[in-house]
């Protein structure tokens, strides 16, 4: 395993895991962004090389999110008698697609966190001590590793505060397993869920109903273009599949999987999160385009966020936890990358 660092500005600074086999991550200390998965030679995910391209990029593409993720009710939530409001969309620009009642304009996405080398990852670090719009004080811990035995990343979220608060975070990487040879929307996913969440008008997740005998039905797998064409209701507010999925964690090996036939690579991932958010970039056509591309594509991309239920904490006490000085905030995704894995 070699580890090494790159100070692309004064205060950036590039991160690159690289295994014998070749198994690469890059990562930037800007909002701990995933900048490449390199696997059997080709990047697994939509990536700048240009790292300004990300300064806020409406479509958070490799970066994390919080210190919430997704979009919360009327952004506002309360924590006993305590009401907080937090950023709302922009509603003249990309309106379906920002996610700022949870990051917010100052989220995490856009902080230069402090980081350090381990053994087989990157440690980053963000002490965001700003409570303008969450209570406490946080220090924020994200630990990216890569493992031996396998070609995988572990990604570790931590949370430290100094009383109670609520976080909810995850990452937004775009995944495109085939090179940028054909659009997400040719690649076959599994979702081991029986519940999807049912989206409002606005967007923001309302209450969660069954999977059966729906479109959003892939417990036994499909292509994600197979409902491109079908009426939906949901579609009409969402253009397509922008939608939380309750993980019924019935397969001890994988959450879900997702496959390029292209490429033949598979990407099972395995999470301790209770949702994964499968947004299938459906306004990537609007951001700056990519590496690799003239022009983004709609549905160039799929982005499979675990999490906590977006919005749980105006949902209903089954739907959140809070985190405080004594029970801290963990959360555990592990991307697994394999060649010729069709039949999972």
């Amino acid at each position: 395993m070699n580890i090494t660092s790159f100070n692309i500005t004064d205060d950036i600074i590039r991160y690159v895991i690289k295994k014998d086999n070749g198994f690469e991550v890059s990562i930037l200390n800007l909002g701990c962004i995933i900048e490449k998965i390199m696997y059997g030679g080709q990047n697994m995910v939509l990536s700048y090389s240009d790292y300004s391209c990300y300064y806020n990029n409406p479509a958070y593409i490799g970066a994390i999110i919080g210190r919430t993720s997704g979009r919360i009710k009327n952004a506002t939530f309360n924590i006993g008698n305590n009401k907080y409001f937090l950023d709302k969309n922009d509603k003249d620009m990309f309106a379906n697609l920002i996610l700022l009642t949870g990051g917010g304009y100052n989220g995490l996405h856009n902080k230069i966190f402090k980081g350090s080398i381990i053994e087989n990852g990157v440690k980053l670090e963000y002490y965001d001590v700003d409570e303008s719009k969450y209570p406490a004080k946080v220090l924020f811990t994200v630990i990216y590793t890569v493992l031996e035995d396998k070609d995988s990343l572990k990604m570790e979220y931590y949370g430290k505060s100094d009383k109670l608060t609520y976080i909810n975070l995850t990452n937004h990487t775009y995944f495109n397993l085939s090179g940028l040879k054909e659009n997400a929307t040719k690649h076959f996913i599994k979702i081991n869920a029986d519940n999807y969440m049912y989206l409002a008008n606005d967007m923001v997740s309302e209450k969660l109903e069954k999977v059966d005998n729906t479109v959003f039905d892939f417990r036994e797998g499909k292509y994600l273009d197979a409902d491109l064409a079908k009426k939906n209701e949901q579609f009409d507010i969402s253009y397509y599949f922008d939608h939380p999925f309750s993980l019924n964690k019935k397969n001890k090996e994988y959450d879900v999987l997702l496959r390029s036939d292209i490429s033949n690579v598979s990407m099972k991932i395995k999470t301790n999160q209770r949702a994964v958010v499968m947004y299938l970039g459906n306004f990537l056509h609007e951001v700056k385009a990519v590496d690799g591309v003239l022009e983004n594509e709609r549905h160039l991309g799929v982005a499979l966020e675990t999490q906590d239920y977006p919005n749980g904490i105006n949902l209903g006490e089954d739907f959140y936890n809070l985190t405080d000085e004594n029970k801290p905030y963990y959360s555990c995704t592990e991307l697994i990358f394999e060649k010729d894995n069709k039949n999972q």
